[in-house]
């Protein structure tokens, strides 16, 4: 059932992307300019035509017919003004105009909806042209005349909707995408525009949306819909490929149960054989050796895995003190080792989804502001990755987190205020990189980025004595639970909630010691106080010079 509906959305998903499109080109003004015009010139109307053909061949995809999306428009020109433009009876798609001999089978019945598009399977243009699925809506005059423009097609949309359905595997099945009259749209084997003959279905679920077939002895018919585009998926499954995996399914559980059975005698004889009768042997040998002298007489007679496990007991006395002195070694390591790994946890998944928004800007919206994000995301990726160095300046720092702000509020039109305090003598210090763009990221996902222009975050940073300190400060509108956050940067596990600040705090005090990191608050206009703090580095050298008292605090952290 489910999987009816999830392929089915799917499909809906894909027509909502078709509609957009042509709701976009039916505003466009290369479009609009087609209006019937006695006093153009043949020049005029020439560029007039060549303007609107290349916008719609820009939206169009593909090369092969079998394999496009393709936009065309056609035009009524009773007079002949565009005599020039080719037909399309013999090109398969561009800007059509006809006159009245010449009108599409389908034409009128886009009128009659009045802009709003449907689908219908039409033949297709040019020579050869095959039978395929459109998307028809009738364009209008948007600059109030309420004049009738033409109609917009998108044709050989069966093959996209094919496309979806290959990713959808059935036992032997086929599957169908029919109008709400059962004619075929896409799918199946037989020839588009055709009725397929469906089974009296009968109603199932909350929402009554999925039908199943009552009574047909060969066949399973599951059906889906109809959407808001009068569509329904409907899948043919036979009884027989059912049964058959059933069958197959006993006969590998039953062949499961007989090997697991043999296995599990066979792992209690030997279970029996090699460890309840030599520990019973152990027993023995223990009881014994409280009395008396017995190491030496049984350790030099024995040579079965008791006498192993004997021999074994004393090497592993002689190794303890070895170690026992590696240990200290050992966990030093571990903690580099752990340093490294949340380093390489950091999750790329705000450079991904960014690049994914600026596309779809740039696709839907037009050029105009993509050159600005990208350029802040290029700062993002530069200053993230730090020419391969751990510590980095608080200034490159803190210009990793105005370039992440920036792009926050040109991605989501946020109109949230930022509040800069920054000590010149702070910026030289050394931090982790990537510290403080997580917590601005808190700031703003759980504070300020529904209340617009009220919504302000205050960042300070300076050097209070040896330390240096960053307040990262909002005044979010929900109160926060103080107490559960700072708990959750006690929970070592990575499967808690609030990883990235748990990574951020792991990775200060990693560095500097328990004594660092990051400690939360109630802010002073009742949102969320964040200070981070870590003593005052200005070289790798300097790290160098401290690291006894820092190997000693993690020393200390491993007891």
């Amino acid at each position: 059932m489910e999987l009816i509906k999830q392929t089915h959305i799917i499909l809906v998903r894909d027509l909502d992307a078709v509609n957009q499109i042509t709701s976009k080109i039916v505003q466009n003004p290369y479009i609009q300019q087609l209006v019937p015009d006695p006093m153009l010139t043949t020049q005029e109307r020439v560029r007039r035509y060549v303007a609107a053909d290349d916008l719609l061949r820009s939206y169009s995809t593909g090369t092969a017919l079998a394999e496009s999306i393709w936009y065309s428009m056609f035009i009524p020109d009773p007079q002949n003004w565009y005599s020039f433009a080719p037909k399309y009876d013999l090109v398969a798609r561009g800007v059509f105009f006809f006159r009245d001999d010449e009108r599409p089978p389908w034409y009128d019945e886009a009128m009659r909806l009045k802009g709003k598009g449907f689908l219908k399977v039409i033949d297709g243009f040019g020579f050869g042209g095959r039978k395929n699925l459109a998307f028809l809506r009738s364009v209008h005059d948007l600059s109030g005349g309420g004049y009738v423009l033409g109609v917009l097609a998108v044709t050989n949309l069966d093959t996209k909707l094919y496309d979806d359905l290959r990713s959808v595997s059935l036992p032997d099945g086929e599957i169908y995408v029919t109008d709400e009259s059962g004619r075929l749209l896409a799918g199946g084997r037989g020839e588009l525009g055709a009725g397929i003959e469906l089974p009296r279905m009968r109603a199932v679920g909350v929402d009554a949306s999925v039908e199943l077939s009552d009574g047909d002895p060969n066949f399973l018919y599951i059906a889906h819909g109809p959407s808001v585009y009068g569509t329904k998926l409907v899948f043919k499954i036979p009884i027989s490929a059912l049964t058959r995996q059933l069958s197959e399914l006993q006969r590998t559980i039953l062949l499961i149960t007989v090997v697991d059975l043999a296995a599990t005698v066979l792992f209690v004889f030997y279970f029996l054989q090699a460890f309840v009768r030599p520990l019973h042997k152990m027993a023995e040998f223990f009881k014994r050796y409280e009395i008396g002298d017995v190491m030496r007489s049984f350790s030099g007679r024995r040579r079965d895995e008791i006498g192993i496990l004997a021999a074994s007991i004393r090497e592993m006395t002689e190794r303890l003190n070895a170690l026992i002195k590696d240990k200290y070694v050992m966990e030093i390591r571990q903690k580099e080792s752990q340093l490294r790994l949340l380093y390489s946890q950091i999750n790329p998944h705000l450079l991904y989804n960014t690049l994914e928004s600026i596309y779809w800007h740039c696709r839907l919206n037009g050029e105009s502001e993509s050159a600005e994000m990208i350029r802040d995301l290029s700062k993002l990726m530069k200053l993230g990755l730090s020419r391969g160095k751990e510590l980095i300046p608080l200034e490159q720092e803190l210009e990793h987190v105005r370039a992440y702000i920036s792009l926050q509020q040109k991605r989501y039109a946020y109109r949230f205020r930022v509040s800069w305090d920054v000590q010149a003598e702070a910026l030289g210090c050394l931090t982790p990189k990537i510290v403080l763009q997580p917590l601005v990221e808190n700031a703003i996902l759980h504070g300020v980025r529904h209340m617009g222009d009220e919504g302000m975050i205050r960042i300070s940073a300076r050097t209070d004595g040896d330390e240096v300190c960053v307040v990262i400060e909002d005044n979010g509108y929900k109160p926060a639970d103080i107490a559960a956050m700072q708990a959750m940067l006690a929970d070592e596990t990575t499967e808690a909630p609030g990883y990235g600040v748990r990574n951020v705090h792991q990775r200060i005090r990693l560095h500097f010691g328990n004594r660092y990191g990051l400690a939360y608050s109630r802010g002073s206009s009742g949102g969320t106080r964040v200070e981070v703090r870590w003593p005052v580095v200005r070289e790798d050298s300097e790290i160098e010079g401290k690291g006894e008292r820092i190997d000693v605090q993690r020393a200390d952290r491993g007891r």
